[in-house]
Formats: C-alpha cells, structure tokens, sequence
C-alpha cells in the first residue's frame, strides 16, 4: 500500500511533504554533483574541439586584413599620383621617414609618398602620405616583380610597366591572400594555399 501524502507548503523550488505517518519529507529541485561534473567534461571537450579551429580563423583574418590594408595604401598611391599629376611610392620602411634599400621584407612596414623627383627614395620636401608599422603576429610577404617598391604615375598605372603580386602567409594556417597588381595599377585579392 502506497502511503498517503498531502501537501503542507511551498517554498520556491522546495515543497514539503508530510506522509500519512505523520513524518515530514523534503524534496528539492536542482542538480547533482555527477549531472554537472559531466556537463563540464563535455563542455571541456567542446572546447577542446574549436579552439584549434578558433584560432586558426584568427589568424585567416588577420592576414585577410593585413592583406586589405596593403590594397588601401596602393589605391592611396594610385589615386594621390593621379590627383597631383606626380609620381607617387610604396616602399619598403622601417622608419616611417626613408625607403630601406637592402632589403624586400615588406612586413617590417612600408611607407607612401608622393616622389616629386621621381628618384624612388623620400627627398627633402618630398610629402610623406602615410607610414604603415610591421606587422603584427607571424605574417610575411613575399613580393614578385616589385623588390623594394613600386611606383604609380600620373595617369595610375605602374612605372615601370611591369606587374608583380605579394603573397601574405602565416605559419599558423594554409590558407593565405594574394595581391596580383597589374601594370595598369590595379589590385586584385585572392585567396591563396601557404606552404
């Protein structure tokens, strides 16, 4: 025989009970230590799973942008050469304040001027249009075809005109961008594999 039992009271999530012996009864309504022990070692093995995967699209986008930020200072050129009808520059700068000529490390910064004298390097009254430090994280940049720097003349194509591409990657992910840049001046992304 079942014992009888009727309700006394209620109290949020606890409800006391007294069965037909007269003896009081709590119930409460929650979790037990094992239900919550196995949320969060599945939790913990979730995590496991998508932080290499996180990270790895950290770093796709970050090389996306750093990318994106490379066609902003060539358009700047392209367009500042054709506005002033003068010879404007990408270089290769760790200073902010001259071109590098030994090296074609392109992620240790880069700077934009407008090359009056068309002699390729930042002359006195020469105006500097803008500085880009290095690059932050792992990225590197193979540049083809453009060395040091490269040149737009007053009509927005390439001087001279040649064509070249700068391939951003990083040892974190496969995938990487690629900035083919055509002798008329013109910057094209791509998605591109990384070694």
């Amino acid at each position: 025989m079942v014992p009888k039992m009727s309700a006394l009271s209620c109290h949020g999530d606890m409800i006391l009970y007294q069965q037909a012996t007269g003896e009081c009864c709590l119930r409460e309504r929650g979790f037990t230590l094992v239900e919550i022990l196995i949320a969060v070692a599945v939790l913990g093995i979730l995590m496991a799973i998508a932080t290499p995967n996180f990270n790895e699209m950290i770093n796709r986008t970050r090389v996306g942008t750093q990318a994106e930020e490379l066609v902003t200072d060539l358009g700047l050129a392209r367009s500042e050469a054709a506005t002033r009808s003068l010879r404007t520059t990408v270089c290769v700068s760790t200073d902010g304040a001259s071109c590098v000529t030994a090296t074609t490390a392109w992620q240790n910064g880069r700077l934009v001027f407008v090359d009056s004298n068309a002699d390729g390097a930042v002359s006195v009254g020469e105006t500097i249009l803008k500085y880009e430090q290095a690059l932050r994280g792992d990225t590197t940049i193979a540049a083809t075809g453009f060395g040091i720097g490269l040149t737009y003349g007053p009509y927005g194509g390439l001087v001279p005109a040649t064509s070249g591409s700068f391939k951003f990657c990083s040892a974190a992910s496969a995938v990487g961008r690629q900035i083919a840049i055509a002798a008329t001046g013109r910057a094209t992304v791509s998605r591109v594999a990384c070694p």
